[in-house]
């Protein structure tokens, strides 16, 4: 046999002691010792920037908070100024980029390949992808970032597609750690050739959830 209650206000019995559901305690707007009104699923977005005309550097600052521990940035590339420019990724602290202790690599072949390539990037920035002039408006990715506001080793990974001068079109994987045992609120991306490149996109950035 089942019943049904159908009140508007449950109020506790005993001052302070709550209200028990089913197992779960229900007190003082907490559901079982936890302020589920902070509670918010999946990616948050946190900040960002439309950058549309080139730059040679492109900064997002303060996103990068103890709110979240790990983070997606998504990258959209416009037309920049250079036809091989290859787009490098930088953490900061406090409006400084930090220019020493990155190890990374990435794996990339061409669209219609039989195998890829395997190569090490560089030791003062991470590599994300490639934007260039034959083909603007083709290049995106996605970036992971983990534990930037620790004091702790901060990893990354991207993901993406992005043509290169001569029209060929390439998909990539990159990955490596920031070895250096810092905390950091923002990044910058620049284009790592001639000093005449700039570069222009749209970059939105979001946090993960803790719970």
């Amino acid at each position: 046999m089942s019943s049904e209650l159908k009140v508007d206000t449950i109020s506790e019995k005993t001052s302070a002691n709550g209200v028990t559901i089913d197992g779960v305690l229900i007190r003082d707007g907490l559901v079982d010792g936890k302020d589920v009104s902070t509670i918010s699923s999946g990616l948050v977005y946190v900040g960002g920037i439309d950058q549309t005309s080139n730059a040679a550097t492109i900064s997002v600052n303060n996103v990068f908070t103890s709110d979240y521990d790990n983070y997606q940035i998504l990258y959209t590339g416009y037309n920049p100024n250079g036809t091989q420019c290859q787009i490098e990724f930088r953490l900061r602290a406090s409006g400084t980029d930090v220019t020493s202790g990155y190890v990374g690599g990435r794996t990339y072949a061409s669209l219609g390949g039989t195998q890829s390539s395997f190569a090490s990037t560089g030791t003062d920035s991470f590599y994300v992808l490639d934007q260039t002039t034959n083909g603007p408006d083709r290049s995106a990715t996605v970036i992971q970032v983990y534990r930037p506001q620790l004091a702790k080793d901060t990893n990354y990974s991207a993901y993406g597609f992005s043509p290169w001068n001569d029209g060929t079109k390439y998909f990539q994987n990159c990955f490596g750690v920031l070895e250096n045992d810092n905390q950091y609120d923002g990044f910058t991306v620049f284009a790592d050739g001639t000093p005449s490149e700039t570069i222009s996109a749209k970059i939105a950035v979001y946090g993960y959830a803790k719970s």
